[in-house]
C-alpha cells in the first residue's frame, strides 16, 4: 500500500482516481491551513460570517492584491489541486488568503474583476 492506504496504480497500470482524490483533499488541506494561520476559517473581510466559516469544500484561495486570472496564465494555469501543488512546492509565497466562496465572489464584484 501507498499513501493514504491506497495504491497509485491499479494492476491495470492506471491511476488509482480514490489515491489522487485523497492527495488533492490533503494538498488543499495544508494550503488552506496555511494561508487561514490555521484556523481553516474564511478571513471574512466584509464581516458576513458572525461564526467562523469552517466548511473547507466552500473554501479557496484568493489573491489578496486580485491578479489570479493573470498569474494563472503567466504559470500555465494552475487551479485547484495543480495550484495547491505550486503553493506547496513553492514554500508557500505571500499574497494570498483564505475566503469563502461568497466572499471570494464579493471580493471580486467589489473589486470590479466581475461585472
Amino acid at each position: 500500500m501507498g499513501k493514504y492506504g491506497l495504491r497509485a496504480r491499479l494492476p491495470d497500470g492506471k491511476g488509482n482516481p480514490d489515491y489522487y482524490k485523497a492527495k488533492r483533499k490533503e494538498f488543499k488541506r495544508k494550503v488552506i491551513d496555511h494561508y487561514s494561520q490555521g484556523t481553516m476559517a474564511c478571513a471574512n473581510p466584509f464581516s458576513q460570517h458572525e461564526e467562523p466559516y469552517t466548511d473547507i469544500r466552500a473554501l479557496q484561495v484568493d489573491h489578496i492584491n486580485g491578479g489570479g486570472n493573470k498569474e494563472r496564465r503567466s504559470l500555465g494555469k494552475p487551479y485547484g489541486s495543480t495550484l495547491f501543488a505550486w503553493l506547496i512546492r513553492h514554500n508557500y509565497p505571500e499574497g494570498y488568503q483564505v475566503l469563502c466562496a461568497n466572499c471570494n465572489w464579493i471580493k471580486s464584484y467589489v473589486n470590479g474583476e466581475r461585472q
